[in-house]
């Protein structure tokens, strides 16, 4: 979202939340859906990625919103 944001997170979390939104990618390769974020948990590395407006996430669960894992995306 922000700088601010970006550099207040773990740059593990967001190298495997890109990793997950790079996966989808590949394997959605005809018009897909731009999501908003993923949600993943720090302990476990287990993600998803979000497309609704209000995800619910679990209370050990980081939304990564969309723009962090586009930006220094290669």
């Amino acid at each position: 979202m922000s700088e601010d944001f970006q550099g207040g997170l773990d740059p593990s979390l967001l190298l495997q939340a890109r990793q997950f939104y790079h996966a989808y990618l590949q394997t959605h390769t005809k018009q897909p859906q731009r999501p908003l974020g993923v949600a993943i948990d720090p302990q476990t590395y287990r993600g998803k990625l979000i497309f609704t407006r209000k995800p619910v996430l679990l209370l050990t669960e980081y939304f990564i919103p969309w723009d962090c894992l586009e930006s220094e995306s290669t």
